[in-house]
Formats: C-alpha cells, structure tokens, sequence
C-alpha cells in the first residue's frame, strides 16, 4: 500500500516530526529510515534531512550510533565488547575499535575503563 502525500516536503517534514526527541535508540532511528527510504529516494531524503537540520543523515546515524555503543560500554560491564560489536553489526572487535576510536578518541576498552 502505498502512502499519498500532498508533497514530498510536507511528507518529509511529518514523517520526521513524529521522530521521539533523543534520546532514541539507534534501532528507532534505523526505523525511521528505512521508512523514508521506502517513500523517497536516498538523495531526496539526505537533501530533506540536511536542509530541516543542518546535519546530513550519515551525521545523524553515526551520531546515535556512538550515543547506542557509549550507553552498551557503560551500562552493560559484564557484556564483552566483542559481543557488543556483534550486537551493533561489526564483523570484528577490531572494526568495532577502530569506529569507536575515531569517533570518540578512546578505544572501547579505554571508555569503559575511564567511566
């Protein structure tokens, strides 16, 4: 069934103003995407989400991700980073590290220590 809408911009505009104000997890967000991918094309969705946030969606899914992965390395200490990194979809711990690092500054390990 497909949804009808008045303009993609006005479609855009609900679809994301339906979106939990953060903190949501990167699973809701996985969502939401893949939903306005079913409705827009992948340009016309990062142009939208670019032009309402000044972010583009990359940003905004590497930003909740490292939010997802913090909250697992923090909240979960008896969890093992390699089952952590199998949970978020990391072939290995050692891809897990490398993403972490470059985003954060720390490796995993170096975080859960530190917290």
């Amino acid at each position: 069934m497909a949804l009808a809408f008045s303009s993609p911009s006005a479609a855009s505009l609900r679809i994301l103003a339906r979106m939990p104000f953060p903190p949501f997890s990167f699973f809701d967000i996985l969502t939401y995407i893949d939903t306005m991918r079913r409705i827009f094309s992948p340009k016309y969705f990062s142009s939208v989400v670019k032009q309402q946030t000044g972010h583009t969606a990359s940003h905004w899914i590497q930003h909740y991700l490292v939010i997802q992965l913090k909250q697992a390395l923090t909240y979960e200490p008896e969890t093992s980073i390699q089952a952590i990194a199998d949970r978020f979809g990391f072939s290995e711990q050692a891809s897990f590290a490398h993403y972490f690092k470059k985003h954060t500054g720390v490796t995993p390990s170096e975080y859960r220590e530190g917290k």
